[in-house]
Parts: structure tokens; C-alpha cells; sequence
């Protein structure tokens, strides 16, 4: 018979992670013509992050994130540079 270990409770686990957020870097990523998710939700997302970092990227739309790796790459890459 196998013995079963009670899991913690959820709220632990989310704890857990909140009290790691001021030490973990958070891209946000915009492109300007977003209907979908524009970038002043990713603006306001990145300011309430402790370590938030936003980036738009100008001239595209939401399907843009792929016509647009060439402003997209360097965006990330620089983000990971810097953590």
C-alpha cells in the first residue's frame, strides 16, 4: 500500500512565491497597436512589479510579435543581460 502525503495547502505555496516576487525580474512586453492587450495594461502591470520592466515595441499590432523579432529579440535579450 502506498503512503499518501498530504500536499501543503495552496495559500502556502502562493506565499511561498509572493515573498520571492522583489527578487525576480518581470518583462512586460507591449506592442503599440495591441487591441488585445494594450500597452498601457503592460505599462501599469510592469509599475505595481517591484523589479517590472517595461518595454513597446512601435508600429505593430498583437499578431506583430512575429513580423516584429527583430525589435522583439533584442528587447528579451537585453532583459536577460540585465538579470
Amino acid at each position: 500500500m502506498a503512503v499518501l502525503r498530504r500536499r501543503p495547502p495552496l495559500e502556502w505555496e502562493v506565499q511561498a512565491q509572493v515573498t520571492r516576487w522583489p527578487r525576480i525580474g518581470v518583462p512586460v512586453l507591449a506592442l503599440e497597436h495591441d487591441l488585445l492587450f494594450p500597452p498601457r495594461g503592460g505599462r501599469l502591470a510592469a509599475a505595481v512589479m517591484p523589479q517590472g520592466r517595461f518595454a513597446e515595441i512601435a508600429g505593430h499590432a498583437h499578431g506583430g510579435a512575429i513580423a516584429a523579432g527583430d525589435q522583439i529579440g533584442p528587447a528579451v535579450l537585453e532583459f536577460f543581460a540585465e538579470h
